[in-house]
C-alpha cells in the first residue's frame, strides 16, 4: 500500500526556472525506513518509471482529443 499525497501546484524553484514543460514528481521519502526499501527494489523503480511514463503519454493524448497541441 502506497500512501497517494494526491496532486500539487506551487511555484518549486526546479519548475520555475524550467525554460521547456517540466513535472516534479515525488515517489517517497528516504527518512522512511518502508518506502526506502522500495525505492531500492529495481521491480518498484520500474512500476515507478511505468506509471510516469503513462500518466505522461496519458496528459498528451487528452490534450490532443481536446485540440490543445
Amino acid at each position: 500500500n502506497v500512501n497517494a499525497l494526491g496532486a500539487k501546484m506551487g511555484p518549486f524553484y526546479v519548475l520555475v526556472g524550467a525554460h521547456m514543460p517540466a513535472v516534479l514528481v515525488e515517489c517517497g521519502f528516504m527518512s522512511n525506513p518502508a518506502e526506502a526499501a522500495r525505492l531500492e527494489s529495481p521491480s518498484y523503480q520500474d512500476l515507478l518509471a511505468r506509471g510516469i511514463a503513462t500518466s505522461v503519454a496519458d496528459y498528451f493524448d487528452a490534450d490532443m482529443a481536446a485540440g490543445n497541441l
